[in-house]
């Protein structure tokens, strides 16, 4: 099913049914709100920056996503001198999903190429909203 990302247009191909809703791994995602499940509990609602980086990569999901591509998909930078904020950003998004022990089950780094969100299966235990 296709959706549009209400952030900036772009298309994304959902892994859910057509309610917008994006789900990866154990991550459920809705765009048009912020909010997002992990492991069916719900975290608090994501920054703007945040939504929009978490939607791209998940969309992305299993691919290697560049900090270039980041910076212009996200902050739609097309020229910039440094790509540190996006390590910030990362870190803050991975705070927010719970994802800060080694080794990491969602947001992973690979080292001198960018970030990858990882596939994986949720569970089926119960529902969220």
């Amino acid at each position: 099913m296709d959706g549009v990302d209400p952030f900036d247009g772009h298309v994304w191909t959902l892994a859910s049914g057509g309610d917008g809703i994006l789900e990866v791994n154990a991550v459920r995602f809705d765009p048009a709100t912020c909010r997002v499940w992990v492991d069916l509990e719900e975290r608090p609602r994501l920054p703007p920056k945040q939504a929009r980086m978490l939607g791209y990569l998940m969309a992305n999901a299993g691919r290697v996503v560049s900090r270039e591509e980041l910076m212009l998909r996200v902050w739609r930078h097309r020229t910039w001198t440094s790509t540190k904020t996006v390590d910030v950003h990362v870190q803050w998004l991975r705070r927010s999903l719970g994802d800060t022990a080694e080794p990491r089950r969602f947001l992973t780094t690979v080292w001198g190429r960018g970030y990858r969100f990882e596939l994986g299966t949720a569970p089926t235990t119960a529902t969220a909203p």
